[in-house]
């Protein structure tokens, strides 16, 4: 799965592109979006991205000055430029820095878009395949997932930690994972502690970090780094060693060595805690629950976090769960609903604006290109056209 973001500071042009496509069916996760430039590079340092679409002229940093920035820390990365048809000039200085294609964002269609992301994923550079061997990987999965994030009944009368170096597949996005038990762990003090300590030393090595918690008995930190493997083993001693320090304890550390994909690591993680936060609740149960809120809802401006806490499970898994069952994206189920409300809402005679306040879209024109981006026709085109076939 490649990792897509979306910069563009017009909220309607970002909808309509996450909506109009199956991404994920090319492979493709949507997994970011900004504003502009500037909010573009915040969230690369949190995320690995491999496809960025990204508008020209945007405030605060543009499209250009984006690439730019981008030209020597994330050279891997291809670039689709959001262009008009008064931007010509300004794309084609996007091509020369190195732009994979630009499409016309005021006449998107599918098979263009289609067309152009199938070119772009076989140009994008194979990633190193695992060098771990059969039985470490069986390890990495039994040991390092369901014994690190499955595990019940913590006591406090042992310290049992383990860390984890798992490079990325670029070879330099590296993830450290402590697994901590008995340390009294319902002392949030120290938690915060450790966590302070661990974010400190990998800021200082390389651009950003982030941090998972379970029931505050893991601690996962992701950081990007440019060092040689002898490097990378000195910096994962000199944690292990302040991590050691800090517990008074000797570590029991296990080394992972070669290459795996974070992606797939990622999924392993969100699998089990998935699987422990949602237990013995029916997926059929909670899809009802969730539809059901939704339906009473759509008008409003509800997301992924509501419907999950009406449903009484986390986000992540109903994400899973509504493309499992439904074969659509949470997001792509809202707007089908909303799309079909309108529609009948339109053949029943209803006026436009009102139509559009009715699913949540009280601004007429935005409901309008709303409705185009979706259906290939303004509402009024719509019914106009039935009209006729009638």
């Amino acid at each position: 799965m490649r990792n897509l973001m979306v910069v563009e500071d017009e909220t309607l042009i970002r909808m309509g592109l996450k909506v109009m496509f199956d991404w994920e069916s090319l492979g493709i996760h949507w997994a970011a979006e900004a504003g502009n430039g500037k909010e573009a590079l915040e969230m690369m340092e949190r995320e690995a991205i491999d496809i960025v679409f990204t508008d020209i002229r945007m405030p605060v940093m543009d499209g250009l000055e984006l690439m730019k920035a981008c030209k020597d820390k994330y050279p891997d990365v291809k670039f689709v430029i959001l262009s008009s048809y008064t931007d010509y000039e300004y794309t084609r200085e996007a091509v020369r820095l190195g732009a994979f294609d630009y499409i016309v964002k005021t006449s998107i269609n599918k098979q263009e878009l289609e067309t152009l992301l199938t070119r772009l994923l076989q140009s994008l550079p194979e990633r190193q395949q695992s060098q771990l061997a059969p039985v470490s990987r069986l390890e990495l999965k039994s040991y390092c997932l369901e014994n690190m994030l499955m595990h019940e009944g913590v006591k406090p009368s042992s310290v049992d930690k383990q860390i984890f170096q798992i490079p990325f597949w670029n070879g330099n996005t590296h993830v450290f994972i402590a697994s901590l038990k008995g340390k009294e762990l319902d002392d949030n003090g120290w938690i915060r502690s450790l966590h302070v300590i661990i974010s400190e030393h990998i800021r200082q090595m390389g651009r950003s970090d982030t941090a998972l918690y379970k029931n505050g008995a893991v601690l996962l930190f992701m950081c990007s780094l440019t060092y040689s493997d002898e490097e990378i083993r000195r910096v994962q001693e000199e944690l292990e060693w302040k991590i050691t320090r800090f517990l008074d304890t000797q570590p029991d550390i296990i080394k992972l060595g070669g290459k795996y994909e974070w992606s797939k690591i990622r999924r392993q993680i969100n699998e089990h805690l998935v699987h422990f936060g949602n237990d013995g609740i029916p997926a059929s149960t909670t899809l009802i629950k969730a539809q059901e809120y939704i339906r009473q809802n759509y008008h409003l401006s509800i997301g992924l976090e509501q419907a999950a806490e009406a449903a009484k499970v986390t986000p992540n898994y109903l994400s899973r769960l509504f493309k499992q069952e439904t074969g659509q994206s949470f997001i792509r189920y809202i707007g089908n609903l909303k799309l079909e409300k309108a529609k009948q809402l339109l053949l029943e005679g209803t006026a436009v604006s009102k139509v559009g306040e009715e699913i949540g879209y009280p601004n007429p024109r935005y409901f309008s290109k709303w409705f185009k981006i979706l259906t290939g026709m303004t509402p009024i085109e719509f019914k106009t056209s039935n009209k006729q076939d009638r």
